[in-house]
C-alpha cells in the first residue's frame, strides 16, 4: 500500500491507420479469477480441466488524432474521448 512507480513508454514505426489501442498492465494486483468453460470437465478429469486462472488486470487506453493523411498530428493521447479512460479487466 502507498507504493508508486513511475513508468514511460515509446512507440516507434506505428502504423499510420491505428486510430486507438490499448495497453494491458499486470502485476499490480494479486486478484485472480477462476473461469470455467461450460460442459469441459466431464467426472474423473484431472483437477483443473475446463478452467482458466484470469489475473485482475488495468486495461490503459490511448488514441491518436491524427491518421495517414495528417501523419504530423502523430501525439498519442491518454484516454479515448467519450469512452473510458481505464478500467480494471480480468484476462
Amino acid at each position: 500500500m502507498g507504493e508508486t512507480r513511475w513508468g514511460i513508454v515509446t512507440w516507434e514505426d506505428v502504423d499510420l491507420r491505428i486510430k486507438r489501442f490499448s495497453v494491458y498492465v499486470q502485476g499490480l494486483t494479486n486478484a485472480y479469477i477462476w473461469r470455467d468453460t461450460p460442459g469441459e470437465y466431464k467426472a474423473g478429469d484431472r483437477i483443473g480441466t475446463g478452467r482458466r486462472l484470469l489475473r485482475k488486470t488495468l486495461k490503459l487506453n490511448f488514441w491518436r488524432p491524427g491518421d495517414e493523411y495528417f501523419p504530423h498530428e502523430a501525439e498519442i493521447r491518454y484516454g479515448v474521448p467519450g469512452e473510458l479512460d481505464y478500467e480494471w479487466v480480468y484476462r
